[in-house]
Parts: structure tokens; sequence; C-alpha cells
């Protein structure tokens, strides 16, 4: 474990999360979090925006398929004890930015010019943290799982190369959803962590966390608990 904590990590400001990671996310890591939808996706990846921005954090959300006024209103009406939120939404802490990518995109070659604009974006305010929801919809620009995970793998590198830390959200299907279409290659992403729900009576949800993998981290995958409240994310960790 003494190589472990050496690692400089991103703490994620969920104390669950950061204690299955053994202190956050490890910095400089591309991070893949999978999940049907209302598995807490957004929600998550919000949250940990959230905290590394009030912690001085220069942080970047892109949102590729949510409007950015209705994305932000869901959250802060979600975490309703985020009540300092909108104070940093939108300067350099937290520049939330709306980029409907899959339209500004015409096919597969033009995956560069994507790259290059969100480079452009994180340089803003010179981002540590990257929050990029979702790919889903650009696959489909491409014809087959194999030239989507080329394209995905060409996304990873070039932030890899910027020194950001990130994490990428994709949406599963809920048929199947251990099988994103063309992305599960575990050594495309230096972590995954996996979402799911499941219905207990009626509308009512239980939600789950799996942290997959983690690189500079040993552990058992298994599934947490995650309760979403006002105040935030709780997650009950399991070894």
């Amino acid at each position: 474990m003494d190589g472990e904590n050496k690692i400089e990590r991103l703490s994620t400001g969920i104390d669950g999360l950061d204690e299955l990671l053994y202190g956050g996310i490890p910095e400089k890591s591309q991070t893949l979090l999978l999940g049907e939808a209302g598995s807490g996706k957004t929600l998550l990846s919000f949250e940990i925006a959230y905290h590394n921005a009030k912690r001085g954090v220069p942080t970047t959300y892109l949102t590729i398929e949510e409007n950015r006024k209705a994305l932000i209103s869901f959250v802060v009406s979600t975490f309703s004890e985020f009540s300092d939120a909108k104070e940093f939404i939108g300067t350099t802490r937290l520049n939330v930015v709306e980029k409907k990518l899959q339209y500004a995109i015409r096919s597969p070659e033009s995956i560069q010019e994507m790259v290059a604009e969100i480079i452009r974006t994180t340089e803003l305010n010179s981002s540590k943290l990257l929050i990029i929801d979702s790919f889903s919809l650009l696959r489909s620009l491409y014809g087959d799982d194999r030239s989507f995970t080329r394209g995905i793998n060409y996304i990873v590198e070039s932030i890899r190369d910027q020194g950001v830390t990130s994490i990428m959200t994709f949406e599963t299907a809920e048929k199947d959803p251990d099988e994103p279409p063309g992305l599960f290659e575990e050594s495309m992403f230096d972590g995954i962590i996996k979402l799911q729900r499941e219905a207990i009576s009626g509308s009512e949800m239980q939600y789950f966390l799996n942290v997959v993998k983690m690189r500079y981290s040993k552990f058992k995958s298994t599934l947490c608990k995650m309760t979403i409240t006002p105040h935030g994310i709780e997650i009950e960790p399991k070894r």
C-alpha cells in the first residue's frame, strides 16, 4: 500500500468513494464512468466537479447531450444543500460548457476537430479536471464498434497528452449494461467505474457503484450501495 499512498490523487469530495480509491482518482488519469440511463452518472460526475472547483481546482464540465441551463437546474435541485454552487459555476473555477458535438461533427474523420475544441475549452481556465458527459451519442458516427473504439482511444490519448485528469461518461444499454459497444477494453482507461440501479418497490430505486479498475489501487471489485441525497452522494464502501 505504501506505493499507492505516494501517488498524487485528486479527491472526489465523496468520502466513501475516496475511501474506495485510497484517497481519490490518480492525477492525470483517464476514468470511464459507465451506467444505464438514470443510474446517476451525471450527478456523480458533477458532484466530483463541484467539490474540486470548491477547493480551487480549475474544472471544466463539458455536456454533450444536455442543455447547460437544464443540467445546472437538475443538479442544483437534486443537491439542494449545495447552496454555494452557483457562486462559481460559470467562473474559471467551474466552467460548464454545452457542446452539441454530435451535430457539429459530421463524420468520424472530423474527430480531430472535436478533440482540438475540447482542448481549447480546457485551456480557457487551465483546467486540471475535465468531465465529459457523455460520449454515447457519438457512437452513431461510426459504422462499426472497432472504428468507434479507435475514435474514443484517440480522444483519451489526446487528453492524456495534455496532463489533465478526466472522467468520461458513457450510457450503456439497459438490456446489456456490461457491454458498451466497442469500448470495454480495460487497457484504454486508467480507471473504470460502473453504476447500476435496481427497483426496490414502485418507483423507489437502489443505486450501486462498482470500481472495476483504478490504476495504482488494489482492491476486489465489489458492489457498494450508493444513495443520492440533498447534501450529495453517499457511498457505503466495501472491500
